[in-house]
């Protein structure tokens, strides 16, 4: 009987303790309510108390997710619908640039028949000049043979049939030179207007400005030493006919800024991974003011009707779709320099490029 009473001695006062303890957190808690809620009618315990908190936390957490819902439908509603917007805006900036590459290209197009109108007269003129020389050894051609075959009837081999035989020689000469002269011309001119949209390939860009060199001594009309400064460099992956249009017009303008007899110096180089080609002329120069704006389609410097005012702006398209550069430097008086830098074919890096160059 001791035991049990000096057992619930020691349990008793340890059991208060732990319960005290245990509920010491909840009571804390039921002191902060108290203090927080307002005073209610009527008698609450404790546990009315905090079940009401506990069910008004409930209920503002069901609030707060289904407005948390309504906000993330609402999101997803404007996401979907910007996306939609997005997409339109996607397919008509599609739409735009092919409708843009078109007008470039169609512009290009028109640019190089201007140029084509211009080579007209000087390539009809030296055609006609070869052309009268062909005809013109017609005459002499038939009398020497004629010479020739009566010599031969006679069973003469001496004297006058020697000079017959050099003359007929010298004939044929100069029916050669003549056709060939047409047949170059004529490549050239067919190099030159070619379609711009062509598969691109690998070109010699020395052979290149030497084309369009033969193609400009038709029309220059003055008194114009061109000075080739040419190196070996690697070839150049591009449209062809786009970059003879390019050193075209360049060296048109070139022509065009020189009053009567001048100098124009083309020259070639490697530098880095890159092919520079400097055009230098000792025209009457740009002013400026007017420089920066030089590649500005429809700006032009020539008379009303002489220019469009779009080759250079076309020249600077073409240059930077083929990855390349060009600058203009100016000084009145003195003359202007065009540089343009095109990537070598060695620098080139994708297999895009490769087969490219190997469909052509």
């Amino acid at each position: 009987m001791i035991i049990c009473f000096s057992f619930l001695a020691i349990l008793l006062p340890l059991t208060f303790v732990i319960v005290n303890e245990s509920t010491r957190p909840l009571k804390e808690l039921l002191s902060r309510l108290r203090s927080k809620l307002p005073p209610r009618n009527g008698k609450t315990n404790d546990i009315d108390s905090l079940d009401h908190t506990f069910n008004t936390m409930l209920s503002e957490l069901e609030d707060a997710f289904k407005t948390i819902e309504s906000l993330k439908n609402h999101l997803e509603k404007k996401v979907e619908e910007r996306t939609e917007e997005l997409q339109r805006i996607n397919t008509n900036l599609e739409k735009t640039v092919v409708e843009l590459k078109a007008a470039q290209m169609q512009l290009i197009h028109s640019e190089k028949m201007a140029g084509l109108g211009l080579l007209a007269t000087g390539l009809a003129h030296e055609i006609n000049n070869s052309l009268v020389l062909i005809k013109g050894s017609f005459y002499p051609l038939r009398k020497a043979i004629e010479y020739l075959q009566a010599s031969c009837r006679r069973g003469s081999h001496a004297g006058p049939q020697d000079t017959a035989e050099t003359t007929v020689a010298e004939l044929f000469q100069h029916i050669d030179t003549g056709v060939f002269r047409i047949t170059s011309l004529l490549t050239d001119l067919m190099t030159f207007a070619r379609p711009g949209i062509s598969t691109r390939k690998l070109i010699d860009v020395n052979n290149e400005l030497e084309m369009t060199l033969r193609l400009l001594n038709v029309v220059s009309g003055k008194e114009i030493t061109f000075i080739k400064e040419f190196s070996p460099v690697h070839p150049v992956l591009c449209h062809e006919g786009q970059i003879a249009q390019v050193f075209f017009n360049i060296l048109l303008n070139a022509i065009q800024a020189i009053e009567k007899e001048g100098c124009i110096r083309i020259s070639t180089a490697a530098l880095d991974d890159c092919i520079v080609i400097v055009f230098t002329d000792n025209g009457r120069g740009i002013e400026p003011e007017l420089l920066e704006k030089i590649f500005d389609p429809f700006f032009t410097t020539k008379e009303t009707g002489s220019g469009t005012g779009l080759g250079l702006s076309i020249c600077y398209a073409i240059i930077n779709e083929h990855g390349g550069k060009i600058d203009v430097t100016s000084e009145i008086g003195k003359g202007t320099v065009f540089t343009i830098k095109l990537p070598q074919y060695s620098a080139v890096n994708g297999a895009g490029t490769d087969a490219a160059a190997s469909t052509d």
